[in-house]
């Protein structure tokens, strides 16, 4: 479960901050909230000159994702979005005036 976190990390933190400021939404894409456990380890030398390592279980938490697909027709990239604006814009929306709220 680690390194399939850690690879969605990557991707996202890759292309998150290369999103146009507005565009044609051409993609949508939600994660839901998860939960997974990793291992925090500590090593510690005797004095006899032999290592102890020690583990223990960390639980970790990820919040849901919502992100947008934005293609300015120059550049396209992926934005997080909070989940209003989220549900408010649809592929073919031009972003963000999709966003707005109506009322």
């Amino acid at each position: 479960m680690s390194r399939r976190l850690a690879a969605a990390a990557v991707v996202v933190l890759a292309t998150v901050g290369c999103a146009p400021e507005a565009g044609e939404v051409v993609g949508r894409d939600y994660d839901e909230a998860y939960t997974y456990i990793t291992e925090q380890c500590s090593y510690t030398t005797l004095p006899n000159g032999q290592s102890t390592r020690s583990c223990v279980p960390v639980t970790r938490y990820a919040d849901e994702s919502y992100r947008l697909r934005l293609d300015d027709g120059e550049a396209a990239g992926w934005r997080s979005v909070p989940a209003g604006e989220y549900d408010r814009c649809h592929v073919g929306d031009h972003y963000p005036d999709c966003a707005r709220d109506g009322d």
